[in-house]
């Protein structure tokens, strides 16, 4: 077992519920009548960051690619569940295991997709043909992996080996999707489509959804800078002179409606959705990058109104993400100070 993890808390805007009555309430200080307000919660493993995050009811998982840990979020105490001489950067989980996908390195480590129990145990591999992969979900029984298909150097022309990957205990890991060309990220799934965003050489960018009963894809031109899965629609990020517009794009009609704005100068870097809110992550970006102070925003997707989320100041980058019922996780990329904030957990 690793050390405790520090856990701090700040209240938040939640009201207590105020019965006005003419003797006093005996009730009143006890815990089970008046819950205590939800806390935001920090976690730590070795200290080396989380380059992906994962979250079910009781806790929560990253890796910082070289190890998978898990940590009660009742508690905080953390454990590392697996360590290899090389893990992945991409994880996912459900109901008993935990998913990742190792590259293919060239120098005798292969690409594989590969779980392990998620109370500890053994390494199981379940698949093997990755070269890159930058994309990992795992939804009803099935693992589906975003792989760029070939290592890239600067000035290699524009990709066009990208693919989706399924697999399920019934077919193995096999190609869903071959040969797309450009540059694709945003891996997103449903119980319908598996979606992805590609960025072409020429600037265009577009939303790729693949059906999940029949493979059939559906390819439309968006504009979109980042983006995110709500529901039966899908949120945008556009880049403008003064931060950035929050669109929502209908899935099935295509149209867009305008949620609101964030002001600012900060990159933008990713972008959570959950039933009622969306949120960013804004990093700085300099030469020095780890003295970047990341903030974390909240915004109403009924009415566009923006919150900033306090939080214990951290140097680094807030990239991986993650969500439960009670809870939005983002991850640092590299846990610099204090190295005791890998894993940063807001209330919902």
């Amino acid at each position: 077992m690793l050390k405790r993890a520090l856990i701090v808390m700040f209240l938040t805007g939640c009201a207590a519920q105020v019965d006005v009555e003419s003797e006093p309430d005996p009730d009143d200080d006890d815990p089970a009548v008046d819950p205590p307000a939800c806390e935001t919660i920090y976690l730590a493993g070795d200290g080396n960051g989380a380059r992906d995050v994962a979250l079910d009811e009781t806790h929560a998982y990253w890796t910082d690619g070289w190890a998978i840990f898990s940590a009660s979020i009742a508690t905080g105490e953390a454990s590392k569940l697996f360590e290899g001489a090389w893990t992945g950067r991409f994880i996912a989980i459900d109901d008993s295991y935990v998913y990742s996908a190792t590259e293919d390195d060239g120098d005798g480590t292969r690409g594989a997709l590969f779980r392990i129990p998620k109370g500890g145990g053994p390494r199981e591999e379940i698949g093997t043909g990755i070269v890159l992969p930058i994309g990992l979900e795992v939804s009803a029984g099935e693992v589906f992996v975003l792989d760029i298909g070939a290592h890239l150097s600067t000035g290699d022309p524009e990709p066009t080996s990208g693919r989706i990957l399924r697999w399920n205990e019934a077919t193995d890991l096999v190609p869903m999707v071959e040969g797309i060309q450009g540059y694709v990220g945003e891996l997103m799934v449903d119980a319908h489509d598996v979606m992805v965003r590609r960025e072409s050489a020429t600037q265009r960018t577009d939303l790729l959804m693949v059906s999940r009963a029949d493979g059939a894809m559906t390819v439309r031109s968006i504009l979109g800078d980042r983006m995110a899965l709500a529901a039966d629609s899908i949120l945008l990020t556009q880049d403008t002179t003064s931060g950035w517009s929050i669109v929502r794009h209908q899935r099935a009609s295509g149209g867009n409606t305008l949620l609101g704005t964030v002001a600012g100068s900060r990159p933008l870097r990713r972008i959570l959705a959950t039933d009622d809110h969306a949120y960013f992550a804004l990093n700085n970006e300099s030469y020095e990058w780890w003295d970047g102070r990341p903030q974390v925003i909240r915004m109403a997707l009924d009415s566009g109104i923006v919150e900033h989320l306090p939080y214990d100041e951290v140097e680094g980058t807030l990239t991986a993400h993650a969500t439960n019922h009670q809870f939005v996780a983002f991850g640092r990329t590299q846990a610099f100070k204090p190295a005791d904030h890998e894993v940063v957990l807001f209330c919902r």
